[in-house]
């Protein structure tokens, strides 16, 4: 979605369980411009979840990742990536405790648009 110039995602789940369903919510900004080279996409999530498939009691959770592109050329980019999470299951993410991370890299864009 788009409110003026910015770029949300917003994002509502349901998590269920043998016994019961939970909610999840996530908001972020993407591709925020910072300056002619420079992009942001920020973003934070908040849930309730039973620790296990068979628990019945639900457990506040919740993550936020920052993630800056630098350009290097038009197609390639280097990137840095600070998340951190509490306890919880979040989907392509292999932690389940608490868990912060820094990652480095280079993105490039093979298909333009």
């Amino acid at each position: 979605m788009k409110i003026g110039g910015t770029k949300l995602l917003v994002v509502a789940n349901r998590f269920s369980n043998k016994t019961m369903n939970t909610f999840g919510a996530e908001l972020a900004t993407y591709d925020v411009r910072i300056g002619r080279s420079v992009r942001l996409n920020a973003g934070a999530s908040v849930w309730s979840q039973p620790k296990s498939y068979l628990d019945q009691q639900q457990h506040l959770g919740g993550a936020a990742q920052l993630t800056t592109f630098v350009s290097i050329t038009g197609d390639i980019q280097a990137y840095t990536r600070v998340s951190a999470k509490t306890n919880g299951w979040i989907a392509g993410n292999p932690y389940l405790d608490n868990n912060a991370a820094v990652q480095a890299g280079i993105k490039w864009n093979v298909i333009r648009r």
